[in-house]
């Protein structure tokens, strides 16, 4: 049991109703569920607000913001919550800015101040690898400033360039603004609006159009899944890795992009050979074999249907025997080597939906699209759940083109357009199926299935092609049933990267 959030925060007593609304939110959560992401995000949000409040005990209440970051740090419910780790750390800096200011040492100081910076750093690359370049941003422009309160003017400089560098590459035009002008005054130099207009006469002002234009060609395909899943009997972490030639190709009536599949490579750590763990791998596999299944589009560029079923099924049963020869070395039960193949059927009529949702997130729904960088815009799709990838929901998805860059690894030219997407299922279609699901497995009135899931996808995409290079999903989910003698939860995390070799014409 996880301990209660109330008590003694040494907040000032005008924070007190603030402190009590996230302490009764703590304990309220943690009595009906505690294993849930929502707890981990709210402790999070105390922690930071306890390390931004100001009067008060400062020691108690940075005393009571460690306990609350530490808490959630535990918790293995933060690989379902998006930027988890990223949010630790740019909490675990606040909080070290808080100390420097409550020490009364001028050493002690310091060091919290140095501390707070390799934190800001830490989440600076953890919000980068989580595709959040606003927040990316904000803690690179912590580490100037923190620099600064040190004294250490050129580091500081240094880091607020590179602060600037990101506004430029990103488009946030409005920081860079704010940014050239603290620059400049830490530079000695005026910094009037003239000043900072001088140097942002060249600021980009990108935007960007998307066509389909396939042409015949084929390029080498490289895919790598990680995926973890924690219940009360344990933890499963699979990885795995195929490679596939994939080819297009011009029809009479469309376009048929066709995959030759050749490496596979599988290997699960923390195994403890725990049977209930299994439903995790029968929905992993085929999320890999799904990449590289054949389909057919229009000339427009619209989906068709997928193809080659045989080589859909063909190249299953080699990645099933890949994994369980894998757990047959690893002593595996006889059971659950037969409980493998026999459970992976249940994608046998989710087969041609799954593939075209993976296209129309990949290309389709993004043909014709007009987009201006860094506006955040809306949509509304179905996409599959986590788990139970027969079922599909209406999700809430936003999404932004966030910056040019390369098509392929080793390319310096910015060809390429980087796309982010972030879904989120509609609560009240998501409610209203699980309540049925409820029903149909014979829940009771006061027992009931919950779902939390969030998608996050980065696309990296040729503008004028829609050939693809790079496609990065993660999808973060936590069941539940409530209520019943199985409501233990099941949390999972499952990363699926994508990424295309140069693109050869065969025309």
């Amino acid at each position: 049991m996880l301990p209660c959030a109330a008590g003694p925060t040494g907040v000032s007593a005008k924070e007190e109703v603030i402190a009590k609304q996230f302490a009764d939110a703590i304990d309220g959560r943690n009595s009906q569920d505690p294993q849930s992401p929502d707890i981990v995000s709210t402790r999070l949000g105390f922690a930071q607000f306890l390390a931004q409040a100001e009067g008060g005990d400062c020691q108690m209440r940075l005393e009571n913001a460690q306990n609350q970051l530490d808490i959630a740090r535990a918790s293995p419910a933060g690989i379902a919550l998006p930027f988890a780790l990223a949010r630790e750390a740019a909490v675990d800096y606040q909080i070290h800015v808080a100390r420097a200011s409550c020490t009364g040492s001028p050493v002690s100081r310091d060091a919290e101040l140095r501390a707070a910076i390799e934190s800001a750093r830490h989440a600076v690359s953890l919000y980068r690898d989580e595709f959040d370049a606003v927040s990316m941003v904000t803690m690179q422009f912590n580490v100037s400033m923190t620099y600064h309160e040190l004294g250490e003017d050129p580091a500081a400089v240094a880091a607020l360039q590179t602060a600037i560098k990101m506004d430029r590459e990103y488009g946030f035009r409005e920081d860079a603004n704010d940014n050239y002008r603290t620059l400049l005054q830490w530079d000695g130099q005026p910094a009037g609006p003239g000043e900072v207009a001088a140097l942002m006469k060249d600021f980009p002002q990108r935007s960007t159009s998307l066509s389909f234009g396939w042409f015949d060609s084929h390029a080498d395909l490289r895919l790598t899944l990680e995926y973890d899943q924690v219940t009360e009997r344990g933890m499963l972490q699979l990885h795995g890795m195929k490679t596939a030639e994939r080819r297009v190709r011009r029809g009479p009536n469309g376009w048929t992009a066709s995959f030759e599949p050749r490496e596979t490579h599988y290997e699960i750590s923390n195994w403890t050979n725990d049977e209930t763990l299994v439903q995790g791998i029968v929905v992993s596999l085929p999320r890999m074999a799904l990449q590289v299944h054949d389909f057919e589009v229009t000339r427009a560029g619209n989906f068709v249907q997928s193809s080659g079923a045989h080589k859909f099924e063909s190249g299953m049963r080699s990645d099933i025997n890949a994994m369980t020869e894998f757990l047959a070395q690893t002593n595996a039960s006889s059971r659950l080597t037969q409980q493998l193949p026999k459970q992976s059927g249940q994608y046998g009529n989710s087969v041609e939906s799954l593939v075209a949702e993976a296209y129309n997130i990949e290309t389709g729904t993004w043909i014709g699209a007009s987009l201006d960088q860094g506006v955040w815009y809306e949509m509304n799709m179905p996409l599959s759940l986590p788990l139970a990838p027969e079922l599909f929901v209406t999700h809430q998805i936003e999404f932004a083109f966030t910056r040019q860059v390369p098509c392929m690894t080793d390319s310096t030219e910015d060809a390429c357009v980087e796309i982010v997407v972030r879904a989120t299922p509609d609560a009240d279609e998501l409610g209203r199926l699980l309540m049925n699901l409820s029903r149909k497995i014979g829940l009771g009135r006061k027992e009931a299935l919950r779902l939390s899931s969030a998608t996050y996808i980065r696309l990296v995409t040729e503008p004028k092609t829609l050939q693809f290079c790079e496609n990065d999903m993660r999808r973060y989910a936590y069941w539940t049933s409530t209520g019943t003698k199985f409501d233990y939860p099941v949390i999972e995390y499952e990363r699926t990267h994508a990424v295309s070799g140069p693109i050869v014409r065969t025309e």
